[in-house]
C-alpha cells in the first residue's frame, strides 16, 4: 500500500505521507502538504487506491463522518479554504468538508441549482498545535457539525448526496480538477 522511505514517514501517493511521529491514535496519520490530494477511487495501479465508491453515496440517508485533523495553517492563502475531503462528479455536482479561515468547519453541497452549506461561522477553538476531532452527522434531514465534541452548527440539510455513478468516488485533501484555486488540505488526518 505504501513505499517505505524512513522509519518516521512512508509515501502513500505522490507527496502524501504516512507520518509515524505526528498522530492522534494508532500507528500513523496521513500528512498532506497542500500541493496534492489522495484519491480513494476504485482499484487503480500499484494498489494505491481502495474501492470506497459505494460507501460515500449517501443519497438522502442519515450518515456520520468523523476524523481527527491537525491543520498546518489557520489562514489559507488561496480561496481561504482547506478541503479535507470531497466527493466529486462535475464542477456543478459535488459535496465536501473543509476548513475555512473565516467560517471554521464547513460541509458543502454544490448542485446545478445552487451552493448549499452548513458552517461553524467562526474559527473559535481551532489551532495548529493539536489534533481536533471533527464530525458531520445528518439525521432526519438535519445536519450537525461538531468540533472537539461540541455542537458548532446544525440545521436543515436534506440535499441529495448521491454521486455513485461517477468514478471519482472520494478525494482526501482536495477537490478533483481544482488545481487553479489550490484549496488542498495542509496538515494531518487521522
Amino acid at each position: 500500500f505504501y513505499h517505505q522511505i524512513t522509519t518516521s514517514c512512508n509515501f502513500v501517493h505522490g507527496s502524501v505521507l504516512h507520518d509515524f511521529q505526528i498522530k492522534k491514535w494508532g500507528n500513523s496519520s496521513i500528512w498532506l502538504p497542500g500541493g496534492n490530494s489522495l484519491n480513494v477511487t476504485p482499484f487503480n495501479w500499484d494498489n494505491y487506491y481502495k474501492e470506497l465508491q459505494e460507501d460515500w453515496s449517501f443519497g438522502t440517508m442519515d450518515f456520520t463522518i468523523d476524523m481527527w485533523v491537525q491543520l498546518d495553517t489557520l489562514a489559507p492563502q488561496q480561496a481561504n479554504d482547506l478541503v479535507i475531503m470531497s466527493h466529486y462528479n462535475t464542477s456543478t455536482d459535488y459535496w465536501g468538508l473543509k476548513y475555512n479561515g473565516t467560517d471554521g468547519l464547513v460541509f458543502f453541497r454544490q448542485r446545478t441549482d445552487g451552493y448549499y452549506k452548513m458552517k461553524q461561522g467562526n474559527i473559535t477553538g481551532w489551532n495548529t498545535t493539536s489534533f481536533h476531532h471533527i464530525a458531520v452527522s445528518r439525521s432526519g434531514g438535519t445536519m450537525y457539525l461538531f468540533l472537539d465534541g461540541l455542537l458548532v452548527a446544525s440545521g436543515a440539510f436534506d440535499y441529495d448526496l448521491d454521486l455513485a455513478a461517477h468514478p471519482n468516488a472520494l478525494r482526501i485533501g482536495g477537490i478533483p480538477d481544482d488545481t487553479a484555486s489550490q484549496r488542498f488540505f495542509r496538515g494531518h488526518i487521522d
